[in-house]
């Protein structure tokens, strides 16, 4: 029995995304509602009757989509961290990197651009409103950041071979993602100090396994 609510409750903590032209087009709105919901409300008050008032449709037209307020969070949650994922798939050009703790300066500093410009994804992904189903998107969040910064790394630099020096970035990628946390909760914001220590934090970790001055590629 256990199972089985446990399994309930997951279901319900999932958006259920639509496939056709109408229905993305609703979803979309929804999500631009849920947003502006959670500029003023917090995510743990909110219902799925305040989706409905803000979308301005019926609160069937939510559940069809979201069967729990938390699926709404978590389908918001998701185009956060996609957002994200595009900011830090930007290119950097190569005259802006002498050694790897440069890329990882760049991507840190845009993390606080992200967080900076959007005050309800700082609250949802990591502030006082952090829910634990966005916990576990963040979680999987940072698997895929962790991949974009070694395929950035390796565009620029000849790295170790290392059988598990994806999991080493994906450490560097957590520890960074906790301090930022931290700064959210305590601050209400990521502050410039804070994200400097993420930044120290994270790449002094990642130095015991890979070596601070590693060679260039060759271009061209």
């Amino acid at each position: 029995m256990a199972r089985v609510e446990d399994a309930e409750a997951e279901d319900a903590s999932r958006p259920r995304k639509p496939t056709r032209k109408n229905g993305i087009k609703t979803y979309e709105t929804l999500l631009g509602a849920v947003e502006k919901v959670l500029e003023t409300k917090s995510a743990r008050s909110l219902s799925i009757y305040d989706i409905a008032e803000a979308a301005g449709v019926p609160p069937a037209s939510v559940y069809h989509f979201f069967p729990s307020p938390v699926a709404a969070v978590v389908a918001l949650s998701e185009v956060f961290l996609e957002e994200v994922q595009t900011l830090l798939l930007e290119q950097i050009e190569a005259e802006a990197v002498r050694e790897w703790r440069d890329l990882a300066r760049i991507q840190s500093e845009r993390m606080k651009q992200f967080y900076d410009s959007n005050r309800v994804a700082r609250n949802v992904l990591a502030g006082v409103d952090y829910l634990f189903p966005v916990r576990q998107l963040d979680l999987a969040g940072n698997k895929r950041l962790a991949q974009i910064m070694l395929e950035q790394f390796a565009e620029h630099f000849v790295l170790p071979e290392r059988d598990d020096l994806i999991e080493k970035f994906e450490v560097m990628v957590t520890i960074h993602s906790a301090i930022t946390a931290l700064s959210i909760v305590q601050y209400g914001e990521f502050t410039a100090k804070l994200e400097d220590d993420a930044y120290r934090a994270s790449v002094n970790f990642l130095e015991d396994y890979v070596p601070r001055n590693l060679p260039r590629k060759a271009t061209g």
